[in-house]
């Protein structure tokens, strides 16, 4: 999706644990953000990818995130992620 996708940036909501995944007793974080999408005519929803260390630091005063998404199907998309340290996972 990073090279055939449509990169779009989308309003960051919040940081969360994704309690639907337990690894030795711990669940990942992960970004959740949105993005109105006028072709559709509503509001989309995206979660990044399971990350092992609290990314909201590195988020600092950003409000959006990238998102890569393919058009003709929605519901695949690519939270871009590449900005945050890599030395944590």
């Amino acid at each position: 999706l990073k090279i055939s996708g449509q990169r779009i940036e989308a309003e960051i909501t919040g940081v969360d644990f994704n309690t639907s995944l337990r690894v030795n007793g711990r669940s990942p974080w992960v970004i959740r953000a949105q993005w109105y999408d006028v072709a559709q005519g509503g509001v989309r929803t995206f979660e990044s990818e399971s990350l092992w260390f609290d990314p909201a630091p590195y988020l600092d005063k950003r409000k959006t995130i990238g998102v890569f998404i393919d058009p003709a199907k929605p519901g695949r998309y690519a939270v871009d992620t590449s900005f945050l340290p890599k030395h944590l996972e």
